[in-house]
């Protein structure tokens, strides 16, 4: 069976949790990959992640990648939004919010990220 479409190479998966890819933004974060939103974190320890949107509503499970913690996968939503990541592992769970930038300011932001408290 083939891979979905929005799935990303080994290549660059491995890339982005070495911290070597050229251009990480183009792949992490939430984006429109044909008719539907995909979402791609790296959470390091989780051994799961769920997508959450701002009504506390999961849209989406996320596949595990690799095991520094790379996640992705279809979320169901319909516009742009910023999203926080419920994740697990055997000690527990914890919530990551998105920090890409630009989904903060698309969704009425107005601060930076590491300025919000």
């Amino acid at each position: 069976m083939a891979e979905p479409s929005w799935k990303i190479d080994d290549a660059e998966v491995e890339a982005l949790v070495a911290g070597h890819h050229d251009d990480p933004f183009r792949r992490l974060g939430l984006h429109r990959e044909g008719r539907q939103w995909v979402v791609r974190t790296v959470v390091p320890g989780a051994e799961g992640v769920e997508a959450i949107d701002a009504d506390g509503k999961s849209v989406g499970r996320l596949d595990r990648r690799h095991a520094a913690g790379f996640f992705e996968g279809p979320v169901k939503i319909k516009d742009r939004q910023a999203l926080r990541y419920l994740a697990a592992n055997g000690q527990g769970t914890w919530t990551v919010l998105d920090a890409n930038i630009t989904t903060l300011i698309t969704a009425g932001f107005e601060e930076p990220a590491w300025r919000m408290h």
